[in-house]
């Protein structure tokens, strides 16, 4: 508990904590604990190892054994609660490794390419999740004109889109495919080295 102008409240990783005990699946409590330590995302927030301390604090509940198996596979960097499932998927079902959320990548002469969703830097690939904001015809032409420049530098780019979620095993199987299927190739056209610019533009604070 915490005070806040006289009164006694619940500190917000206590609430993220109680949230991810009615989830109903281990995915469903990653989203809910990537939503509470999100720091791309305007609000509050709190951190994934003040959640382990109410979890310590608490011996038999029901669910704590969810929250014990999500807490590991947190991110402070999603956006939003499809692109916590799109993770998970991509993750625990098809074989990525070490993938960065929300990263911005640039070409070798330093112009921002993106920031992509999810990155496996490793192979080259770059998971886009799709949510309805996506659906306008504007945001579907800054999609393309991304992923084309994206495509130039030598990245895959793979929509995601609520939808392929209703199937998770086709999902599952979609995703571990282009990562088999995508082996680099020469020198690859973009880096994720910062450029001087970058430090002094407002929006690159975001994801900094």
């Amino acid at each position: 508990m915490e005070e806040v102008e006289g009164a006694r409240v619940a500190s917000l990783a206590r609430c993220a904590y109680d949230m991810a005990l009615e989830a109903r699946s281990l995915g469903e409590a990653v989203e809910v604990l990537d939503a509470c330590c999100s720091t791309v995302t305007a609000g509050s927030r709190t951190t994934p190892s003040r959640i382990r301390s109410v979890l310590e604090s608490h011996a038999k509940t029901r669910g704590i054994a969810t929250i014990r198996r999500a807490l590991p596979l947190v991110s402070t960097r999603s956006a939003s609660p499809l692109e916590s499932s799109t993770r998970l998927v991509a993750v625990q079902d098809a074989g990525y490794q070490d993938v960065r959320v929300n990263e911005a990548v640039f070409d070798l002469d330093g112009r921002l390419l993106g920031i992509a969703d999810l990155l496996d830097a490793e192979r080259g690939i770059v998971v886009e999740t799709d949510g309805d904001d996506h659906a306008s015809r504007s945001r579907r032409t800054r999609d393309n004109r991304r992923q084309e420049d994206m495509t130039r530098a030598g990245l895959v780019t793979v929509r995601v889109t609520a939808d392929d979620h209703r199937e998770r095993r086709r999902l599952a199987a979609r995703l571990a495919r282009i990562r088999r299927e995508a082996v680099p190739k020469g020198t690859p056209g973009w880096t994720l080295e910062r450029p001087p610019w970058w430090w002094t533009w407002a929006p690159g604070r975001r994801w900094d």
